[in-house]
């Protein structure tokens, strides 16, 4: 009997022996850099015990430490500010996957940890058991709802709109220089020789603005006479008698007529049709228009020549102010120039007209729409 109670006695502190056999799983030094956070994974068998050791090198403690069930993601054990843990024992219950997880949250100093992670086997583990994992990808499928407005059709409306059009167009004739100047000869000694009549020509303008105007004037040509003596003003007359002539049927002659006899300037202002005949025999002028551009003073090529009459419409240049020079190559006498400059200006007159036009707009409808997202993500799985 006795011995019957000793044979059990040393099999039930073998069996205790036994069951209480440490398998190492990992033994290793561990560097946290500054503000990082590790995990590491490790597969139990069931009714395992975790035994968990833990040391900073120079026994600094880092921020926290946890085991956690990977699975249902419950914390087994968690730690603060801890420096050294030894033989800390967890039970499993389970099979699964644990994470060790450390956590440096100093911004400027590193961390070196020495980690000893061992299994107690329970009574009829295996001690053969693999508590590596592997890592496989996972797809995980979320949808993202949403509701945004889609368009479903189209409405048509009418909208009044405003716009400036011309309504009328007024042509006239204004004079600018009506006269007659002497011009002294060579060998006068009070007086020179030649004279210089100023003029300017109408200012174009723009009312209320030149952006959108009610109101404008423009000068499009002018046009000159230069007659000497009586020859030139018989020249001249005898133009106007053409002119008068086509009065009835042109517009612009019976224009420049009503503005003082100058029908055939008009014509000539406007149209560029020139009723004068050549010139006549008589005592000549030199005549010529002077202007200034950047500083530099001109003539005007096709506003000169040396005549006893003379015409001609100007087109190119049709604002400011110029000078008439008038020259006298007469030794003994003195002559009279007949000059006349006429403008022609448009005036455009402009009103504001009423229209509609037809304008469409999107009908848009609130739609929900749910869009499936796919995230692939590497998740540990157990070997054995």
């Amino acid at each position: 009997m006795k011995r019957l109670l000793l044979i059990v006695v040393c099999c039930l502190t073998f069996q205790q022996g036994w069951c209480q056999q440490l398998i190492d799983v990992a033994d290793l030094t561990l560097k946290l850099s500054a503000g990082e956070t590790k995990d590491l994974y490790y597969t139990f068998d069931s009714n395992d015990q975790i035994v968990f050791g833990f040391e900073e090198v120079n026994l600094k403690p880092i921020k926290s430490l946890a085991i956690i069930e990977e699975a249902s993601q419950s914390v087994k054990y968690e730690d603060y500010e801890v420096a050294q843990i030894k033989g800390k024992a967890i039970s499993v219950y389970k099979r699964g996957i644990y994470k060790f997880r450390f956590v440096n949250a100093s911004l400027l100093k590193g961390k070196v940890c020495k980690i000893k992670i061992q299994r107690q086997l329970a009574a009829g583990g295996r001690a053969d058991f693999n508590t590596s994992v592997k890592w496989v990808e996972k797809a995980d499928t979320t949808y993202n709802t949403y509701t945004k407005k889609v368009v479903t059709g189209q409405r048509e409306y009418d909208v009044q709109r405003s716009r400036r059009v011309l309504a009328r167009v007024d042509t006239s004739i204004v004079p600018v220089v009506n006269r007659v100047e002497r011009v002294h000869s060579k060998t006068n000694l009070d007086r020179p020789n030649y004279s210089l009549i100023n003029f300017s020509l109408p200012t174009n303008l723009a009312e209320p603005n030149v952006f959108l105007p009610y109101r404008t004037t423009e000068v499009v040509s002018w046009a000159y006479s230069v007659g000497v003596g009586e020859s030139g003003q018989a020249w001249y007359k005898d133009a106007n008698k053409k002119a008068g002539a086509r009065a009835v049927a042109n517009l612009t002659v019976q224009a420049g007529l009503a503005t003082g006899g100058t029908g055939a300037l008009a014509m000539l202002a406007l149209e560029g049709v020139s009723l004068f005949s050549n010139p006549p025999n008589g005592d000549n002028c030199i005549f010529s228009v002077l202007f200034s551009q950047n500083g530099q003073n001109y003539i005007l090529k096709n506003a000169s020549g040396n005549s006893v009459a003379a015409s001609g419409q100007i087109t190119s240049l049709k604002q400011g102010s110029m000078t008439l020079k008038l020259e006298n190559d007469n030794t003994i006498d003195a002559i009279n120039v007949d000059v006349k400059i006429v403008a022609c200006v448009i005036t455009k007159i402009y009103q504001d007209e009423a229209y509609t036009v037809k304008k469409s707009e999107p009908i848009e409808e609130l739609k929900t729409f749910k869009e499936p997202k796919i995230a692939m993500r590497k998740v540990p799985v157990m070997m054995d």
